[in-house]
This record gives C-alpha cells, structure tokens and sequence, in this order.
C-alpha cells in the first residue's frame, strides 16, 4: 500500500511505506526509531515483528508505516537535513529498501525502490492493555481506530512532515477496509513531556489539540501506563517520574 498526501504548500509529499518484518534491516531501522522516543525499544523485534507477519487482518489492523519524504522542489533538501542531523551520530540515516511483500496473512506489492524513512506511524484497533482498567466509553464495534507510535525525526519538527503523514494515515483510516469513525490516540501530558524531555521539545498534546483531538481521559500519577523504567529516564537525563498519560479522540463523523 502507498498513500501520498500533499502538505499545505505544494513543495513536497510525504509517502508511506510499509515496514518489511522479514528485513532486519528494516527491523533494526525501527528499533533505532523507538530508542529516539524512548520506550518500547525492543518490540520492533518482538511482538511488533511477529503480529506483522501472523496477525491476520480479520478487523482494522494496518501495520506500521515509514513516512518518507519525496517530490517536488523541497524534499531532497528536507531528506539531506535529516541525513546531516542523525549521520554525525551514526543514526537514523539509512537508506532502506521497500521489499515487503506478505503482511498479517495478505500479499502486498511492494516497488523495491530505495528510500530514508524519516518516522513511523501505525494504526491498531485494539484497546491498549493499560486502558482495559478505565470505562473510556470507546466503541468495540471496528469503527473506532488508534493511531500508534507516530515519530517523526527532530531534524524535521515543524517542517510540516508531521502533519502530512498525519493527514494520510487520516485519510486511510475512513476508508475500506478500516472504515473508522473514530480516530483515538494516547501521547503523554504536555507537563510530563516537557519535563522528561527538556525545554525545547514542542509537547505533542497541544498539536494533536489544533488537529481537532479532544481529551477523554488523563491517566493517574501512579499508574506507570507507558512502563518505563529507571533507565529510561536516565537516556532522558532527568529524575525518575511517572509521567500522565492523555488519550484523545477525534470523531470523523
């Protein structure tokens, strides 16, 4: 599956692409992903891997996606900065192949073209496990849909990349065979964010706000709902906390 959004300004889109679980390329590309958010490092090779390439698509499950950037006048110069941002680091600049051709039971077609994935974003129709305790008054009947795990590269914050990915993987969602009328997704506090990650990150909370996400619940502070352990915060470089979690909802209809 390719889906291609244009932004705002008609100076470049933004694709996704399929993470192969049977490349470990692509595997390890996506373990350094979720080192740069933090947490859930190793479920790329874990349960991620395996629901990829077992999980069948008996309800609105699509996989992880790699957003890439490309066409028109801005997107090798946008594709460059992330490269100059991560090489010096030997991170996150990898060219990687698109080659998944099976995915939770059905043939995909993929173009074997080179690209730089530059994020991920997936969607999930599963309540997440931490949230099974709380009445969230969610829908169970397939429409409503979360979306997971979107990172984007710091080089690219603000760049409108974001926003593009998020516009298509949007856009996928109200059509077959997801079909959602409700899209629902979980980000830490603006707070909590800014104190685990320092002034200068720009909280995801206020963003998902302005896309039209409404907050339905905010987590307790003794509820760890993201697991993270001492080590976490020391990459963080800041005191160990149990940061809140916020779910938000968007009604599509």
């Amino acid at each position: 599956m390719t889906a291609v959004a244009p932004t705002d300004e008609p100076s470049f889109t933004v694709e996704l692409r399929y993470w192969d679980p049977e490349s470990q390329a692509h595997i390890d590309t996506l373990v350094d992903h979720r080192r740069a958010c933090l947490w859930d490092i190793d479920m790329p090779r874990g349960p991620w891997r395996e629901a990829q390439r077992t999980d069948p698509f008996d309800g609105p499950y699509p996989s992880d996606q790699a957003p890439q950037v490309l066409a028109g006048r801005d997107a090798e110069a946008m594709t460059r900065k992330h490269i100059n941002y991560y090489a010096p680091k030997e991170q996150l600049s990898y060219t990687l192949e698109d080659t998944c051709r099976k995915l939770r039971g059905q043939t995909v077609v993929p173009s074997d073209r080179a690209f730089i994935p530059v994020g991920h974003v997936a969607l999930d129709a599963k309540l997440y496990t931490g949230l099974r305790k709380y009445n969230l008054y969610i829908p169970h009947d397939g429409s409503a849909v979360w979306i997971k795990s979107l990172w984007i590269s710091d080089a690219l914050r603000s760049c409108g990349v974001g926003r593009a990915a998020m516009d298509t993987i949007e856009c996928f969602a109200t059509l077959p065979p997801v079909s959602a009328n409700v899209l629902l997704l979980d980000t830490l506090h603006e707070e909590d964010q800014v104190r685990l990650r320092g002034d200068t990150v720009v909280p995801n909370q206020p963003w998902y706000r302005r896309r039209g996400f409404r907050l339905i619940f905010t987590s307790p502070k003794e509820d760890n709902f993201y697991g993270m352990n001492e080590k976490d915060f020391q990459k963080a470089g800041c005191d160990p906390f149990v940061p809140r979690v916020v779910v938000m909802r968007k009604d599509l209809q």
